[in-house]
């Protein structure tokens, strides 16, 4: 009857996006938040094939756990319930403290606005990318090793660029100039 049907719970099997979805350090121990759908209690998580635990089950969309060790590179994120597993293939970057080789423009003054690309290492959803302390707009992670964005506004003269992973950071002092308003 419908009543007794009121008793169980129906799920789908989980799902997950496409792409780097986190990344970490080498040594684990960073706390993940991976979005899809399809979570409930009791579902495991796995990065590169190590447990992820605890895993704490936020929304039907949402999860955390702790990120076990792993070594450098892109890493298996799975998702396992009673309904399934869903495969996130490199859905994980282990990857060390980021690294700046280029950003530019250089030479020239920017103002809000203007597009900003930076070539590095170590970059994956959840880098943060500071330009004179202050957040970088429209951030776009193209791959590990490159992130595009747009300048924020009410920043003057010479600023650094600071770029933030969970394994550590990098500064690159004096790396804009943000022309006077006109």
């Amino acid at each position: 009857s419908a009543q007794d049907d009121a008793a169980f719970t129906y799920a789908d099997a989980p799902t997950l996006g496409d792409g780097v979805l986190a990344g970490g350090p080498m040594g684990g121990g960073n706390v993940v938040t991976i979005d899809g759908t399809g979570f409930f209690d009791g579902v495991t998580v796995e990065i590169g094939g190590n447990a992820c635990t605890p895993v704490v089950v936020v929304s039907e969309t949402r999860l955390t756990c702790t990120a076990p060790a792993g070594t450098e590179g892109p890493a298996d994120i799975e998702v396992i319930t009673t309904e399934g597993t869903a495969t996130a293939e490199g859905g994980y970057l282990y990857a060390p403290a980021p690294t700046v080789t280029t950003a530019s423009p250089t030479g020239q003054p920017i103002q809000q606005g203007t597009p900003i690309t930076i070539a590095g290492t170590g970059f994956y959803p959840g880098t943060s990318v500071l330009i004179g302390g202050v957040a970088c707009t429209n951030v776009v992670f193209v791959s590990s090793t490159q992130i595009t964005c747009n300048a924020p506004s009410g920043l003057s003269g010479w600023v650094p660029l600071v770029i933030s992973n969970a394994s550590g950071d990098v500064t690159v002092v004096d790396a804009f100039y943000y022309s006077p308003s006109v």
